[in-house]
């Protein structure tokens, strides 16, 4: 029988460290499983070692292994609405395949009508299908309803797009 344990991580979004070392050393002595990086641009320009730089990426990995630690996820800056532009989603697919990160968050900040959804996310839908990372819509703004959520997952029809549920959000706004 296999057991599946629940981790627990934390965002990056307010904490600072001189180095990804750093993070990886403060997310081990506080006993987490592993670190959200919340702004990847961020990362690479404050860290010389950033799991995000290719010519380090090994030896980032490798601190991560040691630590028995990992990054879930990491946050795609842009919010998704009329002006969202599909390749920085794209640039943030290819960071977390780059760094073996599962998926990258993303948010809605309107529902668009189904073309243009589909317009907008198919290209980086294929290059997250392509390189094996998941694109995981955050259950916040107009995707606090899981109806909302399960409409747009429907919509494209692939495992590649899963749910990071903001659990506060859906009890406390969709009252689920």
């Amino acid at each position: 029988m296999k057991v599946i344990s629940m981790k627990f991580s934390f965002s990056d979004s307010i904490v600072n460290t001189s180095s990804f070392v750093g993070l990886c050393n403060l997310t081990q002595e506080y006993g987490f499983d592993g670190v959200e990086i919340s702004n990847v641009e961020k990362e690479i320009s404050n860290h010389t070692d950033s799991i995000f730089r290719a010519s380090v990426t090994v030896d980032a990995k490798r601190k991560l292994v040691n630590r028995h630690i990992s990054i879930p996820v990491i946050v795609c800056p842009q919010i998704i609405d009329k002006n969202f532009d599909c390749a920085v989603l794209t640039k943030y697919i290819e960071y977390a395949s780059l760094a073996s990160v599962s998926g990258v968050i993303v948010q809605f900040g309107e529902l668009l009508e189904d073309v243009k959804l589909k317009e907008i996310l198919t290209p980086a839908i294929k290059v997250a299908e392509d390189n094996g990372v998941s694109i995981l819509l955050e259950t916040s703004g107009p995707l606090v309803n899981t109806e909302k959520v399960l409409d747009v997952i429907n919509l494209f029809g692939t495992a590649t797009i899963k749910v990071c549920w903001n659990i506060r959000q859906t009890y406390f706004l969709a009252n689920e």
